[in-house]
């Protein structure tokens, strides 16, 4: 009887980890830290390019503002160009530009874009501004993403 119980206790754990090893892996969104996650904009290459609220008066604080793009389809011939610009109010009103993100035909389906940025709100909303800084001369980059808000504790 001993030996049964023995061999059921061990069927158990094979199974809780073979269950644990299969099972899917969460996209970056899970690497975020649930618990302080303040806002996320999922986007496309049909977002909007005007500026959009990212958190409604988040309140004062310090935050992280991680974001990450992954190109699908770069542009067909030409120097197609993405950039994203981050508005707060620290002291002052203040907008942080990411670099260019470039969608040329140099790029692959594999290119990613990636960063954060540390902020401090006094008051005010979080935003964000995509703009195709460049378009390209034929074809269409597709893309798509996530930008994140942290509140740092």
């Amino acid at each position: 009887m001993r030996n049964s119980k023995f061999w059921f206790f061990i069927g158990l754990c094979v199974v809780a980890i073979v269950a644990f090893c299969v099972a899917p892996r969460s996209t970056h969104a899970s690497s975020v830290n649930q618990t302080n996650l303040v806002a996320e904009a999922i986007l496309s290459n049909s977002s909007s390019t005007g500026t959009i609220t990212l958190a409604t008066s988040p309140g004062a604080g310090n935050y992280e503002v991680h974001y990450n793009l992954d190109l699908h389809t770069p542009c067909t011939t030409g120097q197609g160009g993405l950039q994203i610009a981050f508005g707060w109010t620290g002291n002052a009103s203040r907008t942080e530009t990411a670099g260019v993100w470039p969608l040329d035909s140099t790029n692959t389906a594999t290119s990613f874009y990636t960063g954060d940025q540390s902020i401090h709100v006094a008051s005010g909303n979080v935003t964000y501004t995509l703009t195709q800084s460049v378009a390209c001369a034929s074809g269409t980059a597709t893309w798509d993403g996530n930008i994140y808000l942290i509140r740092i504790p």
